[in-house]
């Protein structure tokens, strides 16, 4: 929410990462049917992630089959009552939540980037910068390019400060049109950085006011989430290399185990 409205506030676009939070329990696996035996899977949590995995059934799945297999999953997941489907469906539906969570599991394991959140692209058509569509297309390839948008960001943290890239700043990082400015910033948690918010808008922006707006909005980011943190006890961690989260050592909470049945 605060990074859709740092987007509206400046009328462009923003791209920003934030931490891994270790209660963010599993909420719910939503499923929906692809074609008879592929079928995507939804995984929702308490923090509003939204995660997402195909998965590829052994035998041909019914629209009945995908709704009772969500049944099970509900089950499994909160310890409602035992759907009243046959334990063909309960042994798939079990097939397939194993397969989520080790997915799951994986991925968190594996978290060796930040997640990032992108919103705000369609201002940029109110710039007449942007009318030429060569250069809104070369500008918007940085969204789908998580390794550039990594860099930039990582480049934030490095300094702690405010900073920006204007014109041929950007070409060190390889964006393929430099017509355009990005500011970026870090936000902390208890003075230790943890994201990073990047707006990306023409070079002409009225930087004294913008810059005025990024200070303010990582200062109220940056306290909101040190008190929450603190008030819910909630712990995180932050990106790291490979090498090193392959040997990192955490408990992994999955589900809420005073509501479920199931042990990690």
């Amino acid at each position: 929410q605060a990074a859709e409205s740092l987007s509206q506030i400046t009328k462009c676009a923003v791209f920003q990462s934030f931490p891994r939070f270790d209660q963010d329990f599993i909420r719910d696996i939503k499923l929906i049917k692809l074609d008879d035996k592929k079928i995507l899977s939804i995984i929702i949590t308490d923090f509003g992630l939204v995660k997402t995995e195909t998965l590829i059934s052994p035998k041909e799945l019914s629209n009945q089959n995908v709704v009772q297999i969500e049944e099970c999953f509900a089950w499994m997941l909160r310890n409602q009552e035992k759907p009243k489907v046959e334990n063909s469906i309960i042994k798939l539906g079990q097939h397939f939540f194993n397969e989520i969570m080790v997915r799951y599991v994986a991925d968190y394991s594996s978290f060796s980037n930040e997640e990032i959140y992108r919103c705000g692209l369609s201002h940029l058509l109110n710039y007449s910068e942007f009318s030429d569509m060569s250069i809104l297309a070369n500008s918007l390839s940085l969204f789908e390019d998580k390794e550039k948008m990594h860099s930039i960001l990582k480049k934030c943290y490095e300094n702690n400060s405010l900073s920006f890239l204007i014109g041929e700043d950007l070409k060190r990082f390889n964006v393929p049109d430099q017509d355009v400015a990005i500011l970026t910033i870090p936000y902390h948690i208890n003075q230790i950085t943890v994201g990073g918010t990047a707006i990306l808008g023409p070079i002409r922006l009225p930087y004294r006011k913008i810059f005025g707006q990024l200070n303010l909005y990582s200062k109220y980011v940056s306290e909101t989430l040190t008190q929450t943190v603190y008030k819910h006890k909630i712990t995180f961690r932050q990106p790291q290399d490979a090498q090193v989260a392959s040997t990192y050592k955490r408990s992994i909470l999955l589900e809420d185990k005073t509501k479920s049945k199931f042990k990690e």
